[in-house]
C-alpha cells in the first residue's frame, strides 16, 4: 500500500511527461500501476495535475523500499516508448542520486524492467 500515492505517481508521470506529452503507451502503463495498486482516480487525477503545474520537482516518497518500488515503476513508464530521452535520463540520474541508487543498480533494475 502507497501511503502517499499522489507524489508517488506525481513522479512517475513527471519523468514519462519529460518530453512534454505523455503516449498512449505511457498512459496505458500509469493506468496499470494505478489499478496495481489500488490508488484512487482521483488520486490519479490528482498527480497528472501536479505534473502539469510545472512546478512539480520528483520527490522521494516513503520508505526507502516505497522509494525503490517508484523508481523501478518510473523506469517501466519511461521505457513504455522504448527509449529513454536526455531529460528522462537527467531525471531518473537524480533521483537515484536522491535515494542512494548507484549507476550498477540502476541498470539492473533497467535490464529486470526491460526483461519484465
Amino acid at each position: 500500500m502507497i501511503k502517499e500515492p499522489i507524489p508517488f505517481l506525481a513522479n512517475i508521470a513527471l519523468v514519462a511527461h519529460a518530453d512534454g506529452t505523455l503516449s498512449a503507451n505511457e498512459i496505458a502503463q500509469l493506468e496499470l500501476i494505478r489499478k496495481e495498486y489500488g490508488i484512487k482516480k482521483s488520486d490519479f487525477s490528482a498527480a497528472l495535475t501536479l505534473v502539469e503545474s510545472s512546478n512539480y520537482k520528483l520527490t522521494p516518497v516513503g520508505s526507502f523500499a516505497d522509494q525503490v518500488k517508484n523508481l523501478e515503476l518510473i523506469l517501466r513508464v519511461a521505457l513504455a516508448d522504448s527509449d529513454l530521452d536526455a531529460k528522462e535520463i537527467e531525471m531518473i540520474t537524480g533521483f537515484c542520486t536522491a535515494i542512494g541508487i548507484h549507476q550498477d543498480q540502476l541498470e539492473r533494475m533497467r535490464t529486470e524492467v526491460l526483461t519484465s
